[in-house]
């Protein structure tokens, strides 16, 4: 029998149809979180970003690169020092970047916007969450890096004109595409890894799925099956694209991507891929594992990062303050959103592209051409035109320019809204309707649980009867085809104590630990006369 990796919970005021869709959802959703689907993706990923980085036009040009915000950061740090008053200045500037952004990012954007304003299980908000802080130090990068934004704008208002900093890396688009190329392929091997590796540990789904290679992946087996590839074929690809003419000019004659249109859509593809590589996570959208299932950090062999681990001995006081930890899903999942990242600035740059701007002009058939070197790309007043450059030498590339309007440029983000509305969805269905792991876990407590009492005062009202064999494929949606206890009593799903309503659960475990009190009270009152009771629990 097909095996099941969505369980549902089927509220009290849902319907039929409703019913109905849910149910056929967790057989669409079987196939979509299928591993080799999930593999498909990120190889499709993979190999989409190294053809695109290598058919970009820009990637060609010898421009000295800009990028708007993030080059004026990196300057404030790298760039343009001098021994002067105003060095002390941009000193004291760089420390309230780096101390106060993540101590903001921490309290107030994770905490208090995410978490609290939000609530977003998956950056810990809910009761019934194990963890609080998940996903902290995602959001202390994240906030730092856009906290640069206005200590830039801090420093350019303040210090005079000739101290004000620019856009400018200092270095051609040429050798920033060769970086970018490195970076990507990095983060999207690392995410390949990641997908398998969180598979092949996770033995509770899909358990027909390679149980061989599950069997073996584990110890340093694992280790060296992450790294090895990965140094290897990172090494390689160096050489590839930093060897002179070996991979960038090969590959600039693929047949696709020709046009602005066509390699804007495959930004968007590449995007709108990595956000559906997300939400194919088993555990999406709240990425709460299972205590009883140890999912481990890819390459490593921690399951987590946290403050216990990182400030041991130190005060109490600090370690409260200044509580994180970082998980398995959020390390694994952390360069494939900077990728991600980097795909939106991608997407912008082909979006505004025009040769002109980056040392190029179009040729005959609407080719693009690329001046030869540095100092020629980066001339002043330079007039850029085939009739009066066709005789300097300058290098055709395969891509095109085609001049299409702007409405036509913006067919290429129909993707975009399109990948964003279904993970928007998805987000929001799966939140309602999937139950966590946690919850998962706590049935099956509870299920154990309640085949030891069984006797209440109030049968009617507390009693929860709790199926545990297997039920009917049209009633049972649960992970790896596992024994779920689905067919409960409806008012069992009220997980939503922030309403103020109290699930049968609840009540069942206050009145478990009324009958532990007792018993033990029972327990001490017999001792005292002689009498021996086994006390359960």
């Amino acid at each position: 029998m097909k095996q099941k990796t969505f369980v549902y919970r089927d509220t009290e005021y849902t319907d039929k149809l409703r019913s109905t869709i849910v149910k056929e959802f967790g057989t669409v959703l079987w196939y979509w979180r299928h591993p080799w689907f999930r593999i498909a993706f990120c190889t499709t990923v993979l190999f989409t970003n190294v053809i695109m980085n290598c058919a970009d036009p820009m990637v060609h040009s010898h421009k000295e690169t800009s990028i708007p915000f993030a080059g004026s950061m990196f300057n404030l740090i790298f760039r343009f020092w001098r021994y002067d008053l105003w060095t002390l200045y941009r000193i004291f500037l760089i420390l309230v970047w780096f101390i106060l952004g993540p101590i903001l990012g921490y309290h107030w954007f994770h905490h208090k916007f995410l978490r609290n304003c939000l609530k977003l299980s998956c950056f810990g908000y809910g009761k019934q969450c194990k963890n609080k802080y998940k996903g902290t130090w995602f959001s202390m990068v994240i906030f730092t890096c856009f906290w640069g934004i206005p200590i830039v704008y801090a420093w350019n208002l303040v210090v005079p004109k000739d101290r004000g900093l620019t856009d400018n890396l200092g270095f051609s688009e040429y050798l920033f595409g060769q970086i970018c190329g490195v970076i990507c392929w990095v983060a999207d091997l690392f995410t390949w890894f990641m997908c398998v590796d969180s598979m092949a540990q996770d033995r509770t789904k899909y358990k027909t799925w390679c149980p061989s290679f599950r069997a073996c992946w584990k110890g340093k087996v694992r280790l060296y099956g992450v790294w090895i590839p990965i140094i290897l074929t990172t090494i390689l690809n160096i050489i590839l694209l930093f060897w002179e003419g070996l991979l960038i000019p090969k590959m600039d004659y693929v047949i696709i991507f020709h046009d602005e249109l066509s390699r804007c859509l495959g930004a968007a593809f590449v995007f709108v891929l990595n956000l559906f590589i997300i939400t194919q996570d088993w555990e999406f959208p709240n990425f709460d594992t299972r205590l009883s299932v140890e999912i481990k950090v890819t390459g490593l062999d921690i399951k987590a990062i946290n403050t216990e681990s990182c400030c041991n001995g130190c005060c109490r006081c600090c370690i409260d303050y200044c509580a994180f930890e970082v998980t398995g899903r959020w390390m694994n999942y952390t360069p494939m959103i900077f990728t991600m990242l980097l795909d939106l600035a991608y997407f912008y740059s082909l979006f505004f592209y025009a040769p002109k701007d980056y040392s190029q002009y179009v040729g005959p058939d609407d080719y693009v051409w690329n001046l030869p070197d540095w100092q020629t790309a980066n001339t002043k007043n330079l007039h850029l035109s085939y009739a009066v450059r066709k005789n300097e030498g300058d290098e055709q590339l395969n891509a095109k320019f085609l001049d299409y309007p702007m409405w036509a440029l913006l067919c290429a983000a129909i993707p975009f809204l399109l990948g964003l509305i279904t993970f928007f969805i998805m987000f929001k269905f799966l939140n309602k309707y999937q139950l966590t792991e946690s919850e998962i876990e706590y049935l099956d407590y509870t299920s154990q649980l309640s085949r030891t009492y069984r006797k209440f005062d109030e049968p009617n009202e507390l009693s929860v009867e709790l199926e545990t064999e297997e039920a009917p494929s049209k009633d049972l949606i649960g992970p790896g085809g596992s024994k779920q206890p689905i067919e409960l009593d409806r008012a069992r799903t009220e997980f939503n104590t922030d309403l103020g309503l109290k699930s049968k659960f609840q009540i069942l475990n206050e009145r478990f630990d009324v009958m532990n009190l007792n018993s033990k009270k029972e327990n001490e009152d017999r001792n005292e006369t002689g009498s021996v009771v086994v006390a359960c629990g």
